[in-house]
């Protein structure tokens, strides 16, 4: 059976899929997209091998899974994809509802740690729907949204919008993880030969996208209900790789989450090693 690896299909990660997509790299596996919430259960539920999931998730299955290295998604400040839309400013919320995409694992905590924390708001109460702004605006006056629908939700002029990338950065001085490739230990330990192909695919394909900047900014716009006006630099708002600070940024995140109790405590991260 081939390697399943698989991927949002969002515009933020045209960069890792480009050199597959297009041909420029060969890749010895299987390419899956669908949204990250489906990602996290389907690598959970052993139906991937790898899969680029929502950060939190390593945390909450550090036991069974290993981090692919060199490749994460990440922004230092504002990303422009991950947002809180509200008929009211932030410090307006005690006490409202904020609903929450459910396509969301790590951005819904992201949030609530960005509330309670920045603007110490301690009566919010949060509901998930499908990521349809009018929608959930209809069920609450502040929604957060990711991917391309947040990108799309910014021509939105008469709505408050707060990039959590930002607010995180204000409040930790540190780069936000929002994604990670993981797969499972068992596997890596069965397989480690097919574990090495997958990462030598995905950083080549990587290298090639973001050599490739003006063919992804073109195929972004065609898929984009609405472009914003500052959408020409969002593929340089974003990092594609590990670093220190990354790190340093995804451990804290994480420290925080364990301390309020929104997802378990976890210490260090665990690399796949080639």
């Amino acid at each position: 059976m081939p390697v399943r690896v698989a991927c949002p299909l969002y515009v933020n990660c045209l960069p890792i899929l480009h050199g597959i997509r297009s041909g420029a790299v060969p890749f010895p596996g299987e390419l899956i997209t669908a949204p990250p919430t489906g990602l996290n259960k389907d690598l959970a539920e052993k139906k991937i091998e790898v899969g680029l999931i929502s950060s939190i998730e390593y945390a909450r299955h550090q036991e069974d899974y290993l981090l692919l290295p060199e490749i994460c998604l990440n922004s230092l400040g504002p990303v422009m994809s991950v947002g809180l839309f509200s008929r009211f400013p932030a410090e307006s919320l005690q006490g409202r509802t904020v609903i929450l995409t459910e396509t969301s694992a790590t951005s819904q905590i992201l949030l609530k740690l960005i509330l309670r924390l920045k603007f110490q708001l301690t009566d919010v109460e949060y509901h998930e729907l499908p990521p349809d702004l009018d929608r959930m605006l209809n069920h609450g006056p502040a929604a957060l949204l990711i991917g391309d629908q947040a990108l799309e939700a910014r021509g939105r002029t008469e709505l408050h919008y707060y990039d959590l990338g930002q607010l995180w950065l204000e409040m930790t001085g540190l780069p936000f993880v929002y994604a990670v490739f993981a797969m499972h230990r068992e596997w890596v330990e069965r397989e480690p030969g097919a574990a090495v192909g997958v990462l030598r695919s995905l950083r080549e394909s990587l290298e090639y996208g973001l050599a490739h900047l003006p063919e992804l900014d073109r195929e972004a716009r065609k898929t984009l209900k609405y472009v914003p006006e500052d959408f020409g630099g969002y593929f340089k708002v974003l990092g594609y790789h590990w670093s220190d600070e990354a790190r340093q940024g995804l451990l804290k995140f994480y420290k925080l989450a364990g301390d309020w109790k929104l997802a378990p405590k976890c210490e260090k991260l665990e690399f796949f090693k080639t």
